[in-house]
């Protein structure tokens, strides 16, 4: 039998920008690290080391008179009018309300942004771990979404590597012998929920999980797997262009 195991790292809060890799070497001196170990980074951790947040009675609104949303749409790829005050859109390839834009967590009258370049990030923060603790690691960047018709908010994988982020189970057989033609699973995506269960959403202080026990999917090279889908090929979007029965 397989044992998972997940250590979560609290740290001292942060309230302005700072040294990302001086911090994740300061504070992964806790650990002994291990070859397959899996890093689980909060992405708006990495956003507020990068300075990544806006006042908002700086933003200029040139495309909607709404510094929000103003700032929603610049970062977007594309947007579609949703709830009130709300844009669904898609940022770095990832479906999310409002391109990921948060006000919690950030100075009153401020909003914070998704990280630039998350998997660029994911593989500077691998290689910085294999240089200085001389260990393979996976690193997942995780941040918080909701799912299509359903309450509450879970993890995702924004950015990712060193890790097999996707296994293709099609063409493997059911307990009746059936080949499978659809199933793909993605590890990112559930180790990201995992670790979330542990970083919160409010005051924890909790950037950092490591998850031991899944060095199967640890890989020694970044091979950029892609979890993108286009939205003519998604079942979700297709479903909603056509009439309901």
């Amino acid at each position: 039998m397989q044992f998972l195991s997940c250590i979560p790292i609290k740290v001292k809060e942060k309230r302005s920008a700072f040294n990302l890799i001086n911090s994740l070497k300061y504070e992964l001196r806790k650990i002994k690290l291990k070859d397959g170990d899996i890093l689980a980074i909060s992405g708006k951790y990495i956003s507020l080391s990068e300075k990544r947040f806006y006042k908002l009675e700086y933003v200029k609104s040139i495309l909607i008179n709404d510094p929000y949303q103003e700032i929603v749409i610049r970062e977007s790829t594309i947007a579609w009018k949703s709830l009130p005050g709300l844009l669904l859109s898609i940022v770095y390839d990832i479906l999310c309300p409002n391109s990921g834009i948060d006000r919690s967590n950030v100075k009153p009258g401020s909003v914070m942004l998704y990280v630039s370049n998350p998997n660029k990030k994911a593989e500077v923060i691998r290689l910085t771990v294999l240089l200085h603790r001389d260990v393979y690691i996976g690193v997942i960047i995780v941040d918080s979404r909701i799912y299509p018709l359903r309450q509450g908010t879970v993890g995702i994988a924004i950015g990712c590597a060193g890790i097999k982020s996707i296994t293709d189970e099609r063409g493997k057989l059911d307990i009746f012998n059936r080949k499978l033609k659809m199933t793909k699973k993605s590890i990112v995506d559930n180790l990201a929920s995992t670790a979330q269960l542990f970083m919160g959403e409010t005051n924890e202080c909790i950037p950092f999980v490591i998850i031991r026990g899944l060095d199967q999917y640890v890989e020694f090279k970044n091979n950029n797997y892609n979890l993108y889908v286009d939205p003519d090929s998604c079942i979700f979007f297709r479903a909603l262009k056509s009439k309901p029965f």
